[in-house]
């Protein structure tokens, strides 16, 4: 940094340059706060302090200890955690008194060190030696105070931490309590689980073997109707064609039978009708079962879609909280799965087109087999062979469905046995639920008084540092005495020569950086006190609101307080970057 003396009539003007900065400073007025000699010495005292996050710290400090005091209530070590925002307040009320002293002490020192300069000006050093030897002794008994404030603080560290280990105890206690009554918790609900368990599944058998049963009796009474209606028209058409078959024959000419031949025989002396007519009723069949298929997936999906929408369990919906990550529909909008369905819908409604469509090719193709009585015969035979293994399986099913009712009144049987039991049990359990509770907030609580502790102790230390900075700051200006020895060389000099020497570069820029620092302890604890006030106010009246609530109201303010804090340090850490 680049020095130049500017002389007045009273004083001097100090011009100061550095990287293109320029600022000028009188030694007839205390420098400002934003001078870079004053932000220097603020920076010596404090190190790799953050003066302004330190002093937000401690309005923290309110809400961390009251967040504390709440969590802990009904435990024991409340009483401990009373005593330590008691000896945080009293912390607080003698660095108050303490940075009060500090700042008229620094602000009084710049104005001697003003004044003093005024005899120098005109080369009088015995009235600015008396002023120096007056600020020695202010900054030695600075120091001493500085130093009593740092045990004090030591003190309060300690026992913060003290309090922090008798939470963590509580904390360990409570959460074997915890894991006792959880355990007990799972085996009476592995008993109630597997007595639901049993009546579900039977009560799921019956309904499917139920259904399954009524589906077969369907099937059996559609395929014995068909298989009639095909004997009966295999009959009818046999009969008509022996009683007109002569007639046929006689008008029938030679060419007409030549033609009828070549259309039913083929090349390999297959019936070509019969067997494309087949074929073509076979492939019709087949892409029918394949379409209602398609269409079964179909419902099965759009029935899971209306499920997630009536469940509300898509993303944005109401209970998209208990959703199943693992499960990607739930992780679908609302627009989406409804656009998914009513392209499954549309789907269906074009694949039921097809199979009206491939309904009136089967009748036309049924119409066609009609001629052809053996096909009719045999199909008719395979139906009522298929009928007959419906049947077996029917009647296997209706024994299983007898074995299931047995087993159905066992159950009932065994619930009226049991029901007693089982009223005490979930009794019993009800209420080792509403404990496990109580223990699981009183964790969750614990839980955040151990980290309020260690945010506050983390505080604490900063605080102890600052402190003892302070005192060694001050420690150094009161057995600096470089300025007294270079006004001491003088003493012997004319007065003309000793003002001439006071105005050179070499002495008022040494004299000029003691000022700042002066200033710096000013300004540092104008702020200090600032900030302590708005920390006692609120310490007052948090403390207030917290001894008139009860044990689940604290919790409760507790846990919220907690949040509310967490979201204020995040929006500072982002500030911060």
């Amino acid at each position: 940094m680049k020095y130049e003396i500017i002389p007045q009539e009273e004083t001097v003007l100090v011009k100061l340059t550095e990287d293109g900065y320029t600022e000028q400073l009188s030694l007839a007025e205390a420098p400002g706060e934003e001078s870079s000699l004053v932000l220097q010495s603020k920076k010596d005292v404090l190190g790799e302090i953050n003066l302004e996050k330190m002093l937000l710290n401690l309005d923290h400090c309110v809400d961390l200890l009251q967040i504390t005091f709440n969590a802990v209530d009904g435990f024991p070590v409340q009483s401990k955690v009373q005593e330590l925002i008691n000896r945080f307040t009293d912390a607080m009320t003698k660095s108050n008194t303490m940075a009060l002293e500090f700042r008229l002490a620094a602000e009084g020192v710049v104005e001697q060190y003003l004044d003093a300069y005024q005899n120098l000006f005109f080369g009088e050093v015995e009235s600015a030696l008396i002023f120096l030897t007056d600020i020695k002794q202010v900054a030695k008994k600075m120091v001493r105070q500085a130093d009593e404030l740092v045990n004090v603080f030591d003190g309060l560290t300690n026992y913060a931490n003290t309090v922090l280990k008798e939470v963590m105890s509580e904390r360990a206690a409570d959460e074997k309590k915890r894991s006792e009554t959880q355990a007990l918790i799972n085996e009476l609900q592995g008993s109630l689980d597997a007595m639901e368990a049993l009546k579900e599944n039977l009560r799921e058998d019956i309904e499917q073997a139920t259904a399954d049963y009524e589906k077969l009796q369907e099937r059996e009474m559609k395929q014995e109707e068909r298989a009639y209606n095909m004997q009966l028209a295999s009959m009818i058409i046999s009969e008509v064609s022996g009683l007109f078959g002569a007639a046929t024959d006689a008008v029938t000419n030679k060419s007409d039978r030549d033609m009828a031949e070549k259309e039913t025989v083929s090349e390999s002396g297959e019936s070509s009708a019969e067997v494309q007519t087949r074929r073509a009723y076979t492939e019709n069949i087949g892409k029918q079962e394949q379409i209602q298929s398609a269409i079964r997936k179909i419902n099965e999906r759009i029935e899971a879609i209306d499920k997630i929408l009536d469940g509300k369990l898509y993303a944005g919906g109401a209970n998209h909280a208990s959703a199943d990550e693992a499960d990607l529909d739930t992780q679908k909008t609302d627009d989406e799965l409804r656009a998914e369905k009513q392209a499954k819908v549309d789907e269906k409604n074009r694949l039921s087109k097809q199979i009206d469509t491939l309904k009136g090719e089967e009748d036309t193709l049924s119409k066609t087999l009609s001629g052809f009585g053996v096909v009719m015969d045999k199909v008719a035979e395979d139906t009522r062979t298929a009928v007959q293994e419906i049947q077996k399986t029917a009647d296997s099913l209706a024994e299983r469905m007898s074995v299931i009712d047995k087993k159905r009144n066992e159950l009932k049987k065994q619930e009226r046995e049991n029901l007693v039991k089982l009223a005490e049990s979930t009794a019993k359990m009800e209420n080792m639920v509403m404990d496990e509770n109580a223990l699981e907030s009183a964790i969750q609580c614990l839980v955040i008084a151990i980290g309020c502790l260690r945010r506050v102790l983390a505080y604490l230390h900063e605080i102890k540092l600052f402190w003892s900075n302070v005192e060694t700051f001050c420690d150094n200006l009161a057995l600096n005495d470089s300025i007294a020895k270079l006004i001491s060389t003088q003493e012997n000099k004319t007065p003309e020569q000793r003002a001439v020497y006071f105005k050179t570069i070499l002495f008022v820029k040494g004299y000029i950086s003691i000022v700042a620092k002066w200033q710096a302890l000013y300004v540092i604890f104008t702020e200090y006190l600032q900030a302590l006030s708005k920390v006692s106010k609120r310490m007052t009246a948090v403390m207030e609101q917290s001894l008139s609530a009860d044990r689940k109201e604290q919790w409760k303010l507790a846990t919220q307080m907690a949040g509310e804090l967490n979201e204020r340090l995040e929006e500072e850490i982002k500030e911060a970057y």
